[in-house]
């Protein structure tokens, strides 16, 4: 049985990060509908996807199709925080998914990351006192920020 109360409280967005496969170790998305009783993610910037499926976490590029770049075998994780597996990832240069014990599933929280950048040009109002902008960090995952000058 799965528990619903921890779906609902999955985080808005978790970032995948390990050793192999940085195709996928950027920052990821919830979707609005779960997929197979389980929250789904997809990747911030790209056609990739993070979701359950049988017995089995996957990122691939298809939801529930196709092939995948990442996979752990834990039935029992309701969420892709609580995966106590070894995730197997994609060795490009071997072309062949292996271990990473490194690659992991974290919840994204907002200020954790400094490496923000300006996508556009800051806008301002009142004389250039009220700034916006929206900014993108390592994980490719949109922040908005506004702040006062002065």
């Amino acid at each position: 049985v799965i528990n619903e109360a921890l779906v609902r409280s999955c985080p808005r967005r978790v970032i995948c990060e390990g050793e192999l496969c940085e195709y996928v170790q950027t920052g990821y998305e919830r979707l609005d509908a779960d997929f197979n009783g389980r929250p789904a993610y997809k990747a911030a910037e790209k056609d990739v996807f993070l979701y359950f499926m049988k017995d089995t976490w996957k990122i691939g590029e298809a939801l529930g199709e196709g092939g995948h770049f990442a996979l752990a075998y834990d039935m029992l994780a309701v969420t892709p925080l609580e995966i106590g597996v070894v995730w197997e990832a994609m060795d490009v240069e071997a072309k062949v998914c292996r271990p990473d014990p490194s690659f992991r599933v974290v919840a994204y929280e907002e200020g954790q990351d400094n490496d923000l950048v300006a996508t556009g040009d800051l806008r301002s109002e009142d004389l250039g006192r009220d700034m916006s902008a929206t900014l993108v960090n390592r994980c490719d995952l949109k922040v908005d920020v506004f702040w006062v000058d002065g």
